[in-house]
């Protein structure tokens, strides 16, 4: 990355964001399944369960790919507490 280029938003994920994604799921009574699906549907990001659990227990490196889905994983929350009045 070039010394002035400004980092993009899922750049900045971090293992906190990740635990942030399965509090969320957890208090909202979500499931991986359901993120999986979302994630699929909603941003064409295909992913096991395994893998995301692997992720959101923080067991993963934080690549690009990785840090993408925990942005997009938080985006697909936010939509359904802000559809749903989350918890």
């Amino acid at each position: 990355m070039k010394k002035n280029q400004k980092k993009s938003s899922y750049e900045l994920m971090t293992l906190d964001d990740a635990a942030a994604v399965r509090e969320r799921l957890d208090r909202n009574r979500l499931t991986q399944k359901w993120l999986i699906f979302r994630l699929d549907r909603e941003w064409g990001i295909s992913v096991k369960k395994s893998q995301l659990s692997e992720i959101l227990d923080g067991k993963r490196a934080l690549g690009p790919k990785t840090q993408k889905l925990i942005w997009c994983s938080l985006r697909v929350i936010d939509e359904y507490e802000r559809f749903y009045g989350g918890r």
